[in-house]
């Protein structure tokens, strides 16, 4: 919406495409992946492991593979499509008692590293692992077989920030798309823009600080190596840091810290669908689409045909990452990602040039030093190079052959298209909306750009 009153419409309509689309398949659709590819099926299969029980390692072998896994996730997309159509108010109560849940795990997913920390983690692990055939000592045998397992590099590390480590805050900005369903917005989207930031930076850095020191990097790394090479096949889920954890504690720890991970990919599956349905709904409003697709339920107040849209098109998306794997779903369409945040970073960079007028109407709503200056710069321009720079690079890492799991190398030309594609569709979209209401209602839509919205 902002991208579109600042540099056209045209570029607003190719923005919210870029989102719905790529963006819906790189982190909605990943997330009702996740949910059961890593949640559910993880919780069954340490469970059973701790208990000695191979009915639930059985059966959370099953969740993590497809039909079953699939089916699972479209009953997910069906549940959070209800939460979203139940209204706002019914939304955020189910944020709040699951906060409380997911505060309460995340003690306990701490409290586990803790006790891994201790010296009998390794005869532990071997007990629980026996079956599929891996030591705690061969684990450490292969680190020191491949010594890069164990080390860091700083080149690798910067070129995987843009494409891998954004997914940590990914989503982070959406709240921007619920503007009009906040009080105060000009003060509560900031802070909640820098404190969500700023919270997850924290948090996320004290544990994964935590859980090198508790496991060892090398262990990790030299797992997920054997596991991601397929050296581990036999064993039927991801040897994430939450499923090694959970192998050390009592079954209940066990199940309820892997449990946390299951409720946390569902909460940023719920977010994402909430935000998209109001960009479809905000599309619909001024009309460069359907207006039905902005329909609002008299009783629940939820834009639920929007979200029938979005909810349609994440099971579409699931069903690639059931069926072709996280490589292949996630970064042939991360150069259009990559371009959908450069898009408002450079509105944000041109705004107080080139609508100056409403630069200046828009900023006396904001916080002061929004609108401050910096060597005669304003602060939203020096943000906006600051994006642009930042997935300007995200770029430059998908084609730098430096760092192969974000390389595109052969799939270059597939996402350089797909991109190119996405383009042209938000401008066929345009158009036809555009040329549609001229002709049949005398309406120009290009005039509904002309002003930023007053939330």
């Amino acid at each position: 919406m902002w991208t579109g009153r600042i540099l056209g419409p045209r570029w607003g309509a190719i923005l919210a495409i870029m989102i719905l689309i790529p963006g819906n398949l790189a982190y909605l659709a990943q997330n009702l992946w996740l949910i059961d590819a890593f949640g559910l099926s993880q919780t069954f299969v340490s469970t059973g492991l701790v208990t000695g029980n191979p009915g639930l390692v059985s059966l959370g072998a099953t969740l993590a593979t497809a039909p079953t896994g699939f089916i699972v996730s479209l009953i997910f997309v069906g549940i959070i499509f209800l939460i979203g159509a139940f209204g706002i108010d019914f939304y955020k109560k189910s944020l709040r008692y699951s906060y409380v849940f997911y505060v309460f795990s995340a003690i306990l997913f701490v409290a586990g590293m803790l006790v891994a920390a201790s010296g009998s983690y390794a005869n532990t692990f071997d007990v629980v692992m026996k079956g599929y055939g891996i030591t705690y000592e061969q684990v450490q045998t292969t680190v020191n077989s491949n010594p890069q397992l164990a080390s860091f590099s700083l080149g690798s590390s910067l070129l995987a920030v843009m494409p891998l480590g954004f997914l940590t805050y990914a989503g982070f900005n959406y709240n921007t798309y619920m503007a009009g369903e906040m009080r105060n917005a000009t003060k509560t989207i900031p802070r909640g823009l820098i404190l969500s930031v700023l919270i997850g930076l924290v948090v996320m850095s004290t544990l994964a600080t935590i859980a090198y020191s508790s496991l060892g990097g090398g262990f990790i790394g030299g797992i997920s190596y054997l596991f991601n090479s397929g050296q581990l096949t036999s064993l039927p889920v991801q040897p994430s840091i939450n499923f090694l954890v959970s192998l050390a504690t009592p079954p209940w720890m066990t199940f309820l810290i892997n449990l946390n991970v299951t409720v946390g990919f569902t909460l940023v599956a719920l977010s994402f669908t909430i935000s998209y349905s109001r960009i479809i709904f905000a599309l619909a409003f001024d009309r460069v689409l359907p207006a039905r697709f902005a329909t609002v339920s008299d009783r629940l107040h939820s834009p639920y045909i929007a979200l029938i849209v979005v909810s349609i098109i994440s099971a579409i998306f699931t069903a690639v990452w059931w069926y072709t794997g996280w490589a292949a779903s996630y970064l042939n369409g991360a150069m259009a990602i990559n371009v959908a945040y450069i898009l408002p970073g450079i509105a944000a960079i041109v705004f107080p040039f080139v609508k100056r007028d409403l630069y200046k109407q828009t900023v006396k709503t904001l916080p002061g030093w929004l609108s401050a200056e910096i060597g005669g710069l304003p602060v939203l321009s020096l943000a906006g190079l600051i994006v642009t720079g930042a997935w300007l690079f995200g770029m430059y890492s998908l084609l730098n052959p430096g760092y192969s799991f974000t390389y595109l190398g052969p799939n270059l030309p597939y996402a350089v298209g797909q991109t190119l594609l996405f383009v042209v569709i938000g401008l066929g979209i345009y158009e036809f909306a555009r040329v549609y209401n001229k002709r049949k209602y005398g309406i120009d839509i290009g005039q509904i750009y002309a002003e930023i919205p007053p939330e």
